[in-house]
């Protein structure tokens, strides 16, 4: 049996489904089968706060008004749990834990069947304590039990004609600060301004990995010589964010590099 075939078989079981929605690649291409495949209704569901990032928002809103689908929005209150401001190596499951709740009391109102997320295969082989959440509110992982990788979900998603099918990967901005370093505001703010910028020069794929007084960037290979040109202009905005020292990580862009840190 093909992957899709599995996907449009798990889907078929349910008359009605919530889609935690982030906006980006993966969630986007299950709720798009979602909605193909689910005979009732289908809700995509996007929570809101000082982690996620306005583009993202913007997206989700443009690509569910293509599919006929409206956008629901709620408010998240991760910052009023001491233990995901801890930053310890549970803050994504405190994360995902305040999101998934408050998608199941939606759902219970709406009357749905089930929540989806937009976990892949390829997740399992990194650190994911948000997993754990996911178990406590029965949330489902379609694409991950149908065996879909990240570059097939994107495969599928051209060949469907899925918008933002080739966008580069996104996650919280709580995931650019190590462990046990405390999670504010305004770092979220500052690390977000950063990323903008280098986005603004015609960098795709860039993350600002905050470590007190130093920003260090990660990006493609093939980007770096564009963070090279405009060196001077990256510092300085850098250090109107308060930063005293600017890094470029010549190991590239990788997923999860900080998880790497809590077994040092």
């Amino acid at each position: 049996m093909s992957k899709l075939k599995r996907l449009k078989e798990i889907m078929n079981r349910y008359n009605s489904a919530i889609v935690a929605y982030s906006g980006g690649v993966d969630s986007s291409f299950l709720l798009f089968c979602a909605k193909r495949y689910i005979k009732g209704n289908v809700f995509a569901v996007t929570g809101i706060s000082e982690t996620y990032t306005r583009e993202e928002l913007l997206f989700a809103r443009e690509f569910t008004r293509q599919l006929g689908l409206k956008l629901i929005t709620i408010r998240t209150s991760e910052f009023e749990n001491p233990d995901f401001i801890e930053n310890s190596e549970r803050r994504c499951y405190y994360c995902k834990r305040e999101l998934f709740s408050k998608i199941e009391k939606l759902r219970k109102r709406l009357g749905c069947e089930v929540i989806f997320d937009g976990s892949n295969y390829s997740d399992t082989s990194d650190y994911r304590p948000g997993n754990l959440a996911k178990k406590e509110l029965n949330v489902i992982s379609p694409l991950e039990i149908a065996g879909f990788t990240k570059d097939e979900i994107r495969r599928y998603s051209n060949k469907f004609g899925i918008k933002g099918y080739n966008r580069p990967s996104n996650a919280c901005l709580a995931s650019r600060i190590p462990y046990y370093t405390e999670i504010d505001r305004m770092t979220l703010r500052k690390i977000y301004a950063i990323e903008r910028f280098i986005k603004s020069l015609g960098v795709k794929t860039v993350r600002v990995r905050h470590h007190k007084e130093i920003a260090r960037i990660e990006t493609s290979a093939e980007e770096m010589d564009t963070i090279l040109e405009n060196r001077e202009r990256i510092i300085r905005e850098a250090k109107r964010h308060n930063y005293a020292f600017v890094s470029l990580d010549l190991e590239g862009y990788r997923t999860g590099s900080l998880n790497r840190m809590k077994n040092l």
